[in-house]
């Protein structure tokens, strides 16, 4: 996509683990957020801190506590090294001085399934594990983010458990770098119109994804805000770039 003809022909799906995970963990060819075109921000994803219905785990509170007794003891699923739900969860390991044992998966949906056969002890993951939410076999301890879900309200956002930060796992689109305003503007209105479909809106549901309208300005800025802050989590517990060398 950095690399289009900036013609309006070609555009592309931008988001938190592109365009501000992905830049901390290893060298791009390309700027992140000044070689695209924002059109538009249409939902930040919800991310979930998820233990099996028969965990003995009743709150974030306990599992903490039992990182805290039991060092590196805790298994946690997560999709990916670096992924968004990694680098917000080890945030706050590092923010509770616990030591976690982290185990990668090629996406949420294997980690949710090895949450399911007792492989790991917690997976923090999207969407993907709601099914088995719903069915009663796994079990929400709290969302990473500052949104309540709809669907569950009485999970805890990291606000309500009294942590200063949220996790903003945003999702959008855009297109190369120097796209015409008249393409550019004409692309995001209807991009923004058509995520008020209500179609659109029950998938996003259904996928625990919170509706967000932003246009290109206001996605500048956010993209801009969300690289800064995650090379500040990437620093602060030493991962990709910034490990030990």
């Amino acid at each position: 996509l950095a690399r289009a003809r900036p013609d309006g022909h070609i555009l592309g799906l931008l988001s938190v683990n592109t365009n501000a995970v992905a830049p901390q963990l290893q060298a791009l060819s390309f700027d992140p957020v000044n070689d695209f075109t924002p059109l538009m921000n249409y939902g930040s994803f919800l991310t979930f801190v998820t233990v099996a219905a028969s965990s003995s785990f009743g709150s974030m509170k306990e599992l903490i506590a039992f990182a805290r007794r039991e060092p590196g003891k805790l298994t946690i699923g997560v999709s990916g090294i670096g992924a968004n739900s990694h680098l917000n969860m080890a945030r706050l390991a590092a923010e509770e001085g616990v030591e976690v044992t982290f185990v990668p998966f090629p996406g949420g949906a294997p980690a949710t399934t090895a949450l399911l056969g007792g492989h790991v002890m917690c997976a923090v993951v999207a969407g993907e594990v709601l099914p088995s939410v719903r069915d009663g076999t796994l079990r929400l301890l709290s969302l990473l983010n500052a949104d309540k879900s709809e669907e569950f309200p009485n999970v805890p956002t990291m606000p309500e458990l009294g942590y200063s930060w949220a996790s903003r796992p945003w999702i959008g689109m855009g297109g190369p770098k120097n796209l015409p305003d008249v393409i550019a503007n004409r692309w995001s209105e209807e991009l923004l119109a058509a995520t008020r479909n209500e179609t659109f809106l029950n998938t996003m549901r259904n996928l625990a994804i919170v509706p967000v309208r932003l246009g290109p300005a206001e996605m500048r800025s956010m993209m801009a805000e969300s690289l800064a802050e995650h090379e500040r989590v990437a620093r602060t517990i030493r991962i990709g770039r910034f490990a030990p060398r």
